[in-house]
């Protein structure tokens, strides 16, 4: 239905034992297929990931919030 183009700008990577935390931007712009206006947002995000047994990462926990009001 839509062709998607997501980026990431990462502003921030740390990591404490067990547990890591990245933190940047997002830009996401999503064209309907069909035609039509393609929509936009931008905004920012934190996501932290668990390292489980093996050295393998896993995310934890995932939060973005947009920089754009709501539409009306």
């Amino acid at each position: 239905m839509f062709r998607c183009h997501f980026s990431l700008d990462v502003d921030e990577v740390r990591v404490a034992g067990d547990w890591a935390m990245e933190r940047g931007r997002y830009a996401i712009k999503l064209t309907p297929s069909g035609g039509g206006p393609a929509m936009d947002d931008i905004g920012k995000y934190i996501t932290l990931y668990e390292r489980e047994v093996g050295s393998s990462w896993k995310i934890t926990r995932d939060i973005w919030n947009s920089h754009l009001p709501i539409p009306k």
